[in-house]
């Protein structure tokens, strides 16, 4: 979408809320301004604009069957190569007659292979085998790795950069098959939250294995059908207790059925 902020107007009533202090170094005095749209940066203006794009995806599948999904003010539209994108040309016609302003400029031609958000999401076999693939980024795993190793070489990491990198693998989780991608961090994790300071060697072992991990294939398949569950699925919080000499570990056995899903602890 265009300024996709400055399409979503301020009820008068509420127009107090919105205003921008600015000090003019000239005068040197306050100037006040009232802005007459959501504000990029306040955490109230995603909430309020997220419901544009929920509303824009929800006629596109209803009324016109487009397979569309919505990341904040991006939009991705998955077709068949046979309809010549047809599923594209009728989006840009919806969002016309909602009145919505897009950037022509920012549009993607039709791709196999579509950069998203980092990742690579492939799509050239999804109609043999009802699978898309997503997979991490060459360039961004050599530059979240450098990072952790410049971290590693200057045993430095504040809070903020903790919570950065934090964040970098979290979104490469998607590019993992089942949780493997959830590396324990517990040291990272307390320097991010403000609960840890200064260098250790802990913090410096979760670096290491993250360091390790990245080196990994990031790669995952997606089905694009409902997957039945196949027997019982055992799970575990992987906690566990020492008694007597020996660690007991903590295990729920699921058996899933038609009806309802069983839990047993052990």
């Amino acid at each position: 979408m265009k300024a996709a902020y400055k399409q979503i107007p301020i009820d008068t009533p509420q127009s107090q809320l919105v205003i921008i202090a600015v000090f003019d170094v000239a005068t040197f005095r306050w100037r006040f301004v009232v802005s007459r749209t959501l504000l990029f940066g306040l955490s109230g203006a995603v909430l309020h604009f997220n419901s544009v794009p929920t509303f824009i995806v929800a006629v596109a599948r209803r009324w016109l069957g487009i397979a569309v999904h919505a990341f904040f003010d991006d939009f991705r539209i998955v077709d068949f190569t046979s309809t010549k994108a047809s599923a594209a040309r009728w989006f840009d016609r919806l969002v016309c007659f909602l009145g919505w302003r897009f950037d022509a400029e920012k549009d993607q031609t039709t791709l196999k292979v579509l950069p998203m958000l980092g990742n690579l999401e492939h799509y050239g076999d999804m109609g043999a085998s009802e699978y898309f693939v997503v997979e991490a980024k060459p360039d961004r795993l050599q530059a979240i790795s450098d990072e952790v190793q410049n971290i590693l070489e200057t045993k430095a990491c504040g809070s903020g950069q903790a919570a950065t990198v934090r964040g970098k693998l979290l979104h490469l989780t998607f590019t993992k098959e089942g949780k493997t991608g959830r590396i324990p961090i517990p040291h990272i994790n307390a320097v991010a939250d403000g609960k840890q300071f200064g260098w250790s060697d802990a913090l410096a072992c979760d670096f290491k294995f993250i360091a390790r991990e990245l080196h990994t294939v990031h790669k995952r398949s997606y089905a694009l059908m409902r997957q039945p569950a196949m027997g019982p699925r055992l799970w575990s919080d992987a906690s566990f207790s020492i008694e007597g000499g020996v660690a007991c570990m903590k295990v729920c056995a699921i058996c899933a059925t038609t009806s309802a899903a069983k839990g047993i602890a052990f």
